[in-house]
């Protein structure tokens, strides 16, 4: 058994949420002495985890603020990677928290490493990484071997979470939707679009969606945009999307997600994207998925043919009439390209050792 610790878990970003709300609740019930500070954003996310948690409700001056109660409590502080807020926190720690021993935890699954996760990686002790595979990327192959541990871990709890849900809630759900929009229920599916964050996506990838949004689709749909958490309300993907929904004689079936993502996830007929670390779980959640975009991401979905693809409106519409899911196989190939182990746990507590 790995000798008992303070943990103290920092996470501004709801992905991170997702996989830390796992790992607080086990190291709690470990022994270990857990605390987590989570944005309201991301609170949701913490389902399992019943101990203390401290909110926190903007980045302003705030990374300063929680350093110092880390420094009170002392031990392991783990962060994210995917925000500013991120450095910030670093930083903090590092200035007025000396010695306390600075983890981060690099959860994402794409083969590049952003400028803000490269930075908080550099201001760490340490780097957790979920995957064994991005192990391999130039910048983290010239990181020192006990600056690196790799967890092999993937939150599929929550994907069980949503398929249960899926089974247990749909029916309601969708009659809740169509009562509260004032919609008559004529079967139609509901295609809910996942937004990004990258240029490549605002540029391109949301444009050619757009494009592939004819009457031919939309007569027996209904599109709900949810905007990615960590992109103002006012962002370029939802001024075009109104601006298309305008356009459109059928303007009622463009709806914007005003509901946690795992919430609209439950009424999906089927998933759309083109960037996203989640897309893992929308497989197993075992709900149909289309990657779309200007040209495919080759995810580890796309590249493991594990979703539908579309580049224009002919594939898109034959997409949307494959109600199939994932492959039967999906599992063991998603297994195998995230790296993920069975002994996760026990990799986490060896790995928060200083």
């Amino acid at each position: 058994m790995a000798i008992q610790s303070t943990v103290q878990f920092i996470t501004y970003d709801v992905d991170s949420a997702m996989h830390f709300d796992e790992f607080a609740t086990h190291l709690s019930e470990r022994g270990h002495e857990v605390r987590v500070y989570v944005s309201l954003q991301a609170t949701a996310q913490f389902k399992m985890f019943q101990g203390e948690k401290i909110p926190f409700e903007s980045i302003d001056e705030k990374a300063m603020e929680i350093a110092q109660k880390c420094k009170e409590l002392g031990g392991v502080v783990i962060t994210g990677v995917r925000h500013a807020f991120d450095i910030q926190m670093q930083n903090a720690l590092k200035e007025c928290a000396p010695d306390v021993y600075r983890l981060v935890y690099y959860d994402h699954l794409e083969a590049h490493v952003s400028e803000t996760a490269a930075h908080v990686m550099l201001l760490a002790n340490r780097v957790l990484f979920a995957s064994a595979n991005v192990l391999k990327m130039p910048f983290v192959a010239v990181l020192a071997p006990a600056a690196k541990r790799e967890i092999g871990f993937y939150p599929k709890k929550d994907a069980e979470e949503i398929a249960s849900r899926r089974v247990l809630e749909a029916e309601s759900v969708r009659k809740a939707f169509f009562f509260q929009n004032d919609f008559e229920d004529t079967g139609q599916k509901f295609l809910v679009y996942l937004g990004g964050k990258s240029e490549a996506y605002f540029e391109e990838a949301f444009p050619a969606f757009i494009a592939m949004l004819n009457d031919e689709v939309l007569q027996s749909t209904i599109v709900i945009l949810h905007i990615h958490e960590d992109v103002p309300g006012s962002a370029a993907d939802q001024a075009l999307f109104e601006e298309k929904a305008k356009q459109s004689k059928f303007a009622a079936n463009f709806i914007i997600s005003e509901v946690p993502r795992e919430d609209v996830l439950v009424l999906a007929s089927t998933i759309i994207y083109y960037e996203t670390d989640m897309a893992p779980l929308f497989a197993f959640s075992e709900i149909p998925i289309i990657h779309v975009g200007h040209t495919p991401n080759e995810d580890i979905l796309v590249a493991n043919r594990l979703c539908s693809v579309a580049t224009n409106p002919a594939e898109f519409a034959r997409a949307i009439e494959d109600t199939s899911s994932v492959p039967l196989d999906y599992e063991r190939v998603i297994h195998e390209k995230l790296g993920m182990r069975s002994d996760w746990s026990e990799r986490l507590e060896s790995a928060i050792i200083p």
